[in-house]
C-alpha cells in the first residue's frame, strides 16, 4: 500500500469522524482514571490503558521500581489529549565513564508521551485510543499502542484492558504486527538509541515486532487493585538483563486525599515498587478571581446631579486597579481613559468597574466610555449603556449583550479634567531559571529578582533599566560554563551560564516609544541593552484588529552580543535578527491559540518557529513550541532542533489578590544555539493583549 494512499485513506476517516479528535468528556468514567502507569499517563502498572483523566488535570508523580526511578508530569491537555513529561534516572550505568565530567552522577534520559482518544466508551463500544511512548528523546523507552478498556459488568466497578504494542511494549513478539499485513514497510524497526536525542524518529513508528498485553482494575472506594500481562522483554532491557520469574504485575493504589495518592506492585515476579503522586486541575481558578456577589459593589445611585470625582476615581484605583489618567464628562454620558492592573479578566474588570460608576454617577449618565491605555497609547474603548447594565445586574442577566468592544475614537466630550502622576513607575517580577539532567546534577536552579523602574517621558515613550539578583540556587556550583562541542555556529545562547555567574547585574537599559498608526495597526521602537545577553535596536509592526482573534505582526532587530565580562561592554558578534509572525485563536476552539514566526534567528539561521498554547479556566496557559530552521542536526547538537514546553501562571495564584501580571515556569529539554530567538523588550501582542483577550480572558 503506498504512502499517499494510506494518507488519503486516514485524511478521508478524519473528515468522516471528527468526533474522533474532539471527543468530548461528558460521560467519562473517572473512577477509573485515578491510578497512573510508572512512567506517567493513565494505566495500570507497566502498562497503558485507553482510559483519560478529566480535561485539565495534571499529575506530578515519583515512582520507584529497580533498577529505575522515574519522575513524571502528566497533563490532560485537551479532553482527548494526554501529554507526559518524564525523566527516567537509570541506575545501573553511569551518566559517563569520565568522573571528572559527572563525577558519580547515574543516567538520566528524558522523554515525552502522547496519547489521542479516537473512540469514547458507549454502550457496548469500548474506549480506543493510540498512543506513543518517548518520542522525542534517545527513545529507549520508545512504543507505540492501541489501547482498549470497557467497564464490564456495565454497573460494576471492573475495568478491562487491552492493547497491543510496539517497540519496548512489542519486545515479546508474540503476535504478528498487524500493519505489516497491510505493508510489509512495517515489519522492519531500527531500533536505535540515540545519545543525542530530540529526533521524533517517525519512521520507526509502529514498526517491528508486536506484542498483546491484558489487564484489570477494580475499585472499592478509595482502593483500586491492578492486574496486567506483560508484554516486555526484559532480557533485551537498556540498563542490562533484568530477571522475570512472571508476566503477571499486581498493583494497588491508594488515594489517601484529592489529591494524594499512594502506590504499591509487585513486579515481574520479583520486584517491589513504590510511588506516589499529587493531582490538581488546571480549571480551577485562585479564589480571588472567583466573583462573589456579596463582594461587588452596590447599585444605588446617588441623588442629584453633581459627581464626587476625586472619591470615585480613588476608589476605582482601589478597587478595580484603573489608573485614571483623564476625566471627560458629557451632558449624558463620561468618558475614563487610564491603565489597568487590578484583574486579569478584561470583562470581569469592566464589570465591577461599571458597578462603580452606577454607584457613583446620577441617573442622568447613560453611557459609560472606558479608554485602556498601554503606555497613556489608547489600544481599547469598551462603552457601557448604563440603564441596560443596570438592569441586566439587577435582574441577574447576562451582562455581556450591554457592553460594546470597539476601537478607540477621537471623544468631544467637554470639561476634560487631566489627572496627573508621576512620571516614573517600579519595575520588579520573580524568576527561575532551572536545567534538568545537565552533567554536573540532575537538576539546576536559580530563584531570583528582576528590580528596576521606569521614566514616562512622554505618551508611548518610556526609559526602562532592570538589575536582575539571583540569591538562590546551584547554578554557580556549576563546573563546565560551556560544552566541548566544535561547531561554526555562533554561540548566541549556550553562552548562558557566563552570564549567570554573577551576583547583581543590569538586564536591560533601553528605551522604547510605542503609538497607535490607525485604530487597528501599533509601531514601536527600542534601543538599548534589550535583554541579558544582547544590546542594539529594533522595532515592530502589529496589526490586530479588536475581537477577531488573529493579529500579523513584523519584527526587525539589529544587535549585538553582550559580553559577560563587563557589564556595559559589547563583544564582536552582531546580527539581525527577523520575523514575521501570526497569531490565531482556533475558529471553534477559543481556548486555543496557534503562533507561528517564519524568519532569521540570532545564529543567523532561518526557518520557523510554531507554538500551540491551550488556556484553562483558572487563567493557567500551557504551551508546547518549536523552532525548525536550516541549521543540520550535526551544527545543532544535541537535541536536534530547538523545542519545549511551558506553564503560565496568574501571580494572583501566589500573591492571592488579583492583578495582571503573569509568570512562567519554562522546560526545555536542550538549550542550543540554534532556533534562537531575541528576548524582545517590547513584544506588541503581549501589550495589546487586551484588544482580543487570550490569556487573560
Amino acid at each position: 500500500m503506498s504512502s499517499k494512499f494510506r494518507n488519503c485513506v486516514a485524511s478521508v476517516w478524519l473528515l468522516t469522524h471528527p468526533q474522533a479528535l474532539f471527543a468530548t468528556s461528558a460521560t467519562e468514567v473517572t473512577e477509573f482514571s485515578s491510578q497512573l502507569s510508572v512512567y506517567g499517563g493513565a494505566g495500570l502498572i507497566q502498562l497503558p490503558t485507553a482510559r483519560h483523566f478529566n480535561d485539565g488535570s495534571a499529575l506530578l508523580q515519583y515512582q520507584d521500581v529497580g533498577p529505575y526511578r522515574f519522575w513524571s508530569v502528566s497533563v490532560q491537555a485537551m479532553p482527548w489529549l494526554e501529554m507526559v513529561l518524564r525523566y527516567s534516572d537509570i541506575r545501573a550505568l553511569s551518566y559517563s565513564a569520565d568522573p571528572d565530567f559527572s563525577g558519580d552522577q547515574t543516567l538520566k534520559d528524558k522523554g515525552i508521551d502522547v496519547k489521542i482518544r479516537l473512540i469514547q466508551e458507549q454502550n457496548a463500544w469500548p474506549e480506543v485510543s493510540l498512543g506513543l511512548r518517548d518520542i522525542g528523546g534517545t527513545r529507549i523507552f520508545a512504543s507505540e499502542y492501541l489501547l482498549f478498556s470497557k467497564r464490564w459488568p456495565a454497573d460494576s466497578q471492573v475495568d478491562w484492558h487491552a492493547g497491543i504494542g510496539m517497540g519496548r511494549l512489542g519486545s515479546r513478539n508474540s503476535i504478528s504486527n498487524p500493519f505489516c499485513q497491510i505493508d510489509s514497510d512495517y515489519c522492519q524497526r531500527s531500533n536505535i538509541i540515540s545519545g543525542q536525542g530530540g529526533d521524533f524518529s517517525a519512521h520507526d513508528y509502529f514498526r517491528g515486532q508486536a506484542a498483546a498485553f491484558a489487564g484489570l482494575s477494580w475499585q472499592i472506594d478509595n482502593w483500586q487493585f491492578q492486574l496486567e500481562y506483560d508484554s516486555q522483554d526484559y532480557q533485551t532491557d537498556y540498563a542490562g538483563p533484568l530477571v522475570q520469574h512472571s508476566r503477571l504485575n499486581y498493583g494497588v493504589s491508594l488515594l489517601a486525599t484529592p489529591t494524594l495518592q499512594f502506590n504499591l506492585a509487585y513486579q515481574r515476579g520479583n520486584q517491589v515498587s513504590v510511588g506516589v503522586n499529587y493531582r490538581f486541575n488546571l480549571h480551577e481558578p485562585a479564589d480571588v478571581t472567583q466573583i462573589s456577589p456579596a463582594t461587588l459593589p452596590a447599585l444605588l445611585p446617588p441623588p442629584g446631579s453633581d459627581v464626587a470625582m476625586q472619591p470615585l476615581l480613588q476608589r476605582l484605583m482601589a478597587e478595580t486597579g484603573f489608573r485614571t489618567e483623564r476625566v471627560q464628562l458629557g451632558t449624558d454620558q463620561i468618558l475614563l481613559r487610564g491603565h489597568a492592573t487590578g484583574y486579569r479578566s478584561h470583562s470581569e474588570l469592566v464589570q465591577r468597574m461599571g458597578r462603580i460608576l452606577a454607584g457613583a454617577l446620577p441617573q442622568h449618565i447613560r453611557r459609560y466610555h472606558l479608554q485602556f491605555t498601554e503606555q497613556s497609547v489608547v489600544v481599547l474603548d469598551t462603552v457601557l449603556d448604563a440603564p441596560r447594565f443596570i438592569a441586566a445586574v439587577r435582574g441577574q442577566q447576562a451582562i455581556g449583550p450591554t457592553i460594546s468592544r470597539q476601537d478607540s475614537v477621537e471623544s468631544t466630550y467637554h470639561a476634560a479634567l487631566q489627572v496627573r502622576s508621576a512620571p516614573w513607575f517600579l519595575l520588579w517580577r520573580p524568576y527561575l531559571s532551572q536545567s534538568f539532567g545537565q552533567p554536573e546534577r540532575f537538576y539546576s536552579w536559580q530563584l531570583g529578582v528582576s528590580a528596576g523602574g521606569g521614566l514616562q517621558l512622554a505618551d508611548g515613550w518610556q526609559l526602562i533599566s532592570t538589575l536582575q539578583t539571583a540569591p538562590f540556587g546551584n547554578f554557580r556550583k556549576m563546573n563546565f560554563y560551556q560544552d566541548g562541542q566544535q561547531s561554526d555556529v555562533p554561540r548566541v545562547r549556550t553562552l548562558i551560564r557566563y552570564y549567570l555567574d554573577r551576583d547583581l547585574w543590569l538586564d536591560t537599559l533601553y528605551s522604547s516609544w510605542f503609538t497607535s498608526l490607525t485604530p487597528d495597526y501599533y509601531l514601536a521602537f527600542y534601543a538599548g541593552y534589550l535583554e541579558t545577553m544582547f544590546a542594539g535596536i529594533g522595532g515592530e509592526l502589529l496589526y490586530r484588529p479588536v475581537d477577531q482573534g488573529f493579529a500579523i505582526g513584523v519584527d526587525i532587530n539589529s544587535v549585538r552580543q553582550r559580553d559577560y565580562r563587563n557589564e556595559t561592554g559589547l563583544m564582536d558578534y552582531a546580527v539581525t535578527t527577523g520575523h514575521v509572525s501570526l497569531y490565531w485563536q482556533l475558529p471553534g476552539a477559543p481556548e486555543l491559540q496557534l503562533s507561528t514566526k517564519i524568519g532569521r534567528y540570532l545564529a543567523g539561521d532561518h526557518g520557523v518557529t510554531v507554538e500551540l498554547a491551550r488556556r484553562f479556566d483558572g487563567g493557567i496557559v500551557l504551551g508546547a513550541y518549536a523552532s525548525k530552521t536550516d541549521m543540520s542536526k550535526q551544527q545543532y547538537g544535541e537535541g536536534s532542533f530547538t523545542k519545549g514546553l511551558y506553564l503560565s501562571v496568574p501571580f494572583e495564584y501566589f500573591s492571592g489578590k488579583p492583578g495582571r501580571g503573569r509568570g512562567v515556569l519554562p522546560w526545555q529539554p536542550i538549550s542550543r544555539d540554534g532556533g534562537q530567538l531575541l528576548n524582545r523588550p517590547l513584544p506588541l501582542y503581549n501589550v495589546t493583549e487586551s484588544r482580543s483577550p487570550f490569556t487573560d480572558r
